[in-house]
């Protein structure tokens, strides 16, 4: 039998699929924003199916609606993963977002 080693896992919430469109801008003040399609969340954050690799560090203002809330989470994010065209999941971003309410954390959880 194969000893394969995996790399060990970071995230601190496991993930569920979720399409869904996510609203995004560089500076919360602006009022341009990008249009990019989620592929799953977390409690804590969620993943970006994009071509436009923003580097690590990178500081977003998301907002993703939830079924089942009556507005729209937004939150400031950090792009915390950056997946190129040939890795999986890519190609995309991972964000992590900050200042999550508990209900907010909830509500992503059970997407």
């Amino acid at each position: 039998m194969l000893n394969v080693q995996r790399p060990m896992e970071r995230r601190a919430a496991a993930r569920r699929a979720f399409r869904a469109p996510v609203r995004l801008w560089l500076d919360p003040d602006d009022r341009d924003f990008f249009v990019l399609d989620c592929c799953n969340v977390s409690e804590r954050g969620l993943f970006l199916a994009t071509e436009l690799l923003f580097p690590l560090g990178q500081r977003l203002q998301v907002e993703l609606e939830v079924h089942g809330r009556p507005r729209p989470i937004r939150r400031l994010g950090r792009v915390v993963r950056v997946f190129a065209a040939d890795e999986a999941p890519g190609p995309g971003i991972a964000l992590q977002l900050d200042g999550l309410t508990p209900a907010e954390r909830g509500a992503m959880a059970r997407a």
